[in-house]
């Protein structure tokens, strides 16, 4: 078996998508997960992962409302039905994603091992300002590291079209 190693977060796009409450908790949206999963953008085609992850949540005796927070978003149409996922249950919908599409395996790994490291390293004292700034300033940087990836992948691939043409 392969063994897990730290992830650097420099070219992931779950670390891009990945958002922080008022009170320091991460959580990820269900709809902006689905297409770094390879799911598109149709919401039908991935809220029965998400069924089948809050199945498996609820079968290892989790609480499936802490884990799969059910909001709705308000927008210029319709009100949408999201999810504000916890890592493990981005865990959850990645395992219960389509094993075929190597995006799915892609989050597999990443939020293994993103789990693993979450466990292992030492919480953030929130009592103290200080902490909390570095804390910040770390995500933040990881962020930018993040979009710079993603901008020179962009470009790369606007190249490769504008050769192909």
């Amino acid at each position: 078996m392969k063994e897990l190693t730290p992830h650097d977060g420099a070219s992931s796009p779950f670390d891009a998508i990945r958002r922080t409450r008022a009170d320091g908790s991460e959580y990820w949206s269900a709809r902006d997960l689905m297409t770094p999963l390879g799911y598109g953008a149709e919401w039908r085609n991935f809220v029965s992962v998400v069924d089948k992850a809050q199945v498996a949540a609820g079968n290892q005796g989790y609480n499936v409302a802490d884990l799969f927070v059910g909001v709705t978003e308000k927008g210029a149409g319709r009100p949408r039905e999201d999810f504000e996922l916890s890592r493990f249950a981005c865990y959850l919908v990645a395992m219960n994603g389509d094993p075929r599409k190597s995006e799915v395996a892609a989050a597999q790994a990443y939020f293994a091992i993103r789990t693993r490291e979450a466990e292992t390293s030492p919480a953030i004292d929130l009592s103290d300002p200080l902490a909390v700034i570095e804390a910040e300033t770390a995500r933040t940087r990881k962020a930018v590291e993040i979009a710079r990836g993603e901008r020179i992948r962009a470009e790369k691939a606007e190249r490769k079209l504008a050769a192909e043409q």
